[in-house]
C-alpha cells in the first residue's frame, strides 16, 4: 500500500467547462455538503467576478503509473559463443500527460453568510474553503499538501493577503457529550467523519481559533432542527 504523498499541484477549475462542472458536481455529492445545482452555478458567479479561487489537487495517475510499471521490462543480454543479441523492451509511454483530480480546494476572497473576519473583498483575509480530497486518495497526506500549495499559492500571488481563515466543524461535536455536542450525530443518524477532528489538524497547521457560531442545520431523524458549530480559525501570512 503506497503511503508516500505522489507528486501533486493545483490547476484552475472551470466552471464554465461542461466536464469540470460535472466532475465537481460529482465530488460534492461524494463529499456531502454543497452539492446541489444552485450552490454550484454560485460558485461559478463568483469565480467570475474575480473572488474564487477554485482548484483541482491532480496527481499522476496511479493506473497509468501502475501499467507502465508493469509493462517496462529491463533491458536483458543474451550470450550466445558467436552473438550476443540484446533484447529491449521498448519504452512505456509518457505518464506525464496522465493525470486524475483527487480532490479540489479553493482561495476566496468571500465568505456565505458574508464575514469580514473571514473574508474581505480587499484581499487582506482570504478564506480557505471546501477542501476535499476522494476516497480512493485518502491516507497519502494529500490533504496536507493541498493546503501547503495554496497556501504558498496565497504568499505568492496575493501581496495585500495578510491572514488566511477557515471554517471547520467544531470539535465540541466530538467532546461535548450532550445533545448539542456530540450527540448531534445520533439525532441526525450520522457518523462522525472518519479522517476526525479537522478543527485538531488545522490547530497543528497553526491556524488558531478565534470563534465558534452555529453555522449548518439539518434536519434530524425525529423531524427536528440540528443544529452544527463551525470553528473559525485563522494563522497570519505575513507581517
Amino acid at each position: 500500500m503506497q503511503t508516500t504523498t505522489p507528486p501533486c499541484h493545483l490547476t484552475p477549475i472551470n466552471l464554465h467547462s461542461p466536464t469540470d462542472f460535472a466532475e465537481i458536481h460529482r465530488q460534492r455529492r461524494l463529499c456531502g455538503w454543497d452539492s446541489d445545482l444552485a450552490t454550484l452555478e454560485s460558485w461559478r458567479r463568483k469565480q467570475d467576478e474575480g473572488v474564487k479561487g477554485f482548484y483541482w489537487l491532480c496527481i499522476p495517475d496511479p493506473a497509468a503509473t501502475a501499467a507502465a510499471t508493469t509493462t517496462s521490462i529491463p533491458t536483458t543480454t543474451t550470450s550466445i559463443p558467436t552473438t550476443t543479441t540484446t533484447t529491449t523492451q521498448p519504452p512505456a509511454p509518457s505518464t506525464a500527460e496522465k493525470t486524475v483530480y483527487a480532490g479540489h480546494i479553493s482561495l476566496d476572497a468571500y465568505s456565505d453568510p458574508a464575514d469580514e473576519e473571514l473574508a474581505r473583498a480587499d484581499r487582506t483575509v482570504l478564506t480557505i474553503q471546501t477542501l476535499f480530497i476522494l476516497p480512493a486518495y485518502r491516507g497519502l497526506g494529500l490533504g496536507s499538501r493541498a493546503m501547503d500549495l495554496v497556501e504558498a499559492r496565497a504568499a505568492t500571488t496575493e501581496p495585500t493577503c495578510r491572514w488566511l481563515a477557515l471554517t471547520t466543524l467544531s470539535e465540541r461535536h466530538y467532546l461535548d457529550e450532550s445533545p448539542e455536542g456530540t450527540g448531534v450525530w445520533a439525532r441526525t443518524g450520522a457518523a462522525p467523519p472518519a479522517m476526525g477532528c479537522n478543527q485538531w489538524w488545522y490547530a497543528r497547521r497553526g491556524y488558531v481559533l478565534w470563534k465558534e457560531e452555529p453555522r449548518w442545520r439539518e434536519v434530524g431523524v425525529a423531524g427536528d432542527e440540528v443544529v452544527f458549530y463551525a470553528a473559525f480559525m485563522r494563522k497570519g501570512l505575513r507581517g
